[in-house]
């Protein structure tokens, strides 16, 4: 059963991740391992019982925001105008 536990969430971790990967292309999906922080002191808070502090809010904030910035697409220039 423990083998069962470790082997296949970690399968299924890497394909899903890959196959978004494939999607997004790499320069976008790359970001989003800068998530994992995030979502693993959530999940302490919420099943570990641990403690939410405002540090955590604003770190939570900074990497949400970091993330986006660096996911979006670039925005189009406006065509140059001819005098």
């Amino acid at each position: 059963m423990l083998v069962y536990v470790i082997v296949f969430p970690s399968l299924l971790a890497h394909f899903f991740f890959f196959r978004g990967v494939e999607l997004i292309g790499p320069n976008r999906a790359a970001p989003i391992m800068y998530t994992i922080p995030v979502f693993a002191s959530l999940l302490a808070i919420v099943f570990l019982g641990e403690r939410l502090y405002p540090f955590h809010i604003a770190g939570f904030a900074l990497v949400l925001a970091g993330v986006i910035l660096a996911t979006r697409r670039p925005v189009a220039a406006a065509p140059a105008v001819k005098t």
